[in-house]
């Protein structure tokens, strides 16, 4: 689900690496840790917009499904169809397994949109955490440094889990609309030898 090869060093070993005193190279880090931090910011909110709208999507088609697709079964007789024989078993079964995925890929969206209670975001003590600041500005660097390099480490791997949620939500609803597409067929053959 996630990748936890990505995050290999240990908090004693990022510490040890920021004992250097060249203050341009703690700069540099300092910069690509912040945005790191924000880039994964910017991708939660992506997910989320992304999470949305197959939410969106799955519940325009489950009200389709629903209202139209029963009723279109039902006025369908047990007219044999060159190929299949009679369509009613086979639309019978793809409605079922169509509703089946629909609220499952519902499922997977709404589980990738829940606000974790572990996802963390920098707060005032830490960044006016004053034993810090008295120390100067290189060691109060190395300090958010380490800080933000926790909640971005933190946010990816949370973020990583719903990435996978989402990919199996649309995973499941590309195979739905594959369904309704058969079912469309069936249906279209249906009207045409009728």
């Amino acid at each position: 689900m996630s990748d936890n090869n990505r995050f290999k060093l240990s908090d004693d070993e990022i510490r040890d690496t920021l004992c250097i005193k060249d203050l341009n190279t703690i700069m540099a880090i300092y910069d690509t840790s912040q945005k790191l931090y924000e880039e994964e910011i910017k991708r939660t909110s992506t997910l989320e917009d992304k999470s949305k709208n197959l939410l969106n999507g799955v519940g325009v088609i489950l009200g389709i499904v629903f209202s139209v697709g029963g009723l279109t079964i039902d006025k369908i007789k047990n007219i044999p169809l060159p190929l299949i024989g009679c369509p009613r078993p086979y639309l019978s079964i793809l409605y079922i397994m169509l509703g089946i995925f629909l609220v499952a890929a519902g499922i997977f969206s709404y589980k990738s949109m829940i606000i974790r209670k572990d996802w963390k975001t920098m707060n005032e003590v830490d960044i006016f955490r004053k034993d810090v600041v008295l120390e100067g500005e290189a060691f109060y660097k190395r300090y958010m440094i380490t800080h933000v390099w926790k909640i971005y480490k933190n946010n990816f791997l949370i973020n990583e889990k719903k990435a996978y949620w989402l990919g199996l939500g649309q995973k499941l609803f590309v195979v739905c609309l594959f369904i309704l597409v058969i079912m469309v067929i069936i249906i279209g053959i249906y009207m045409y030898t009728i």
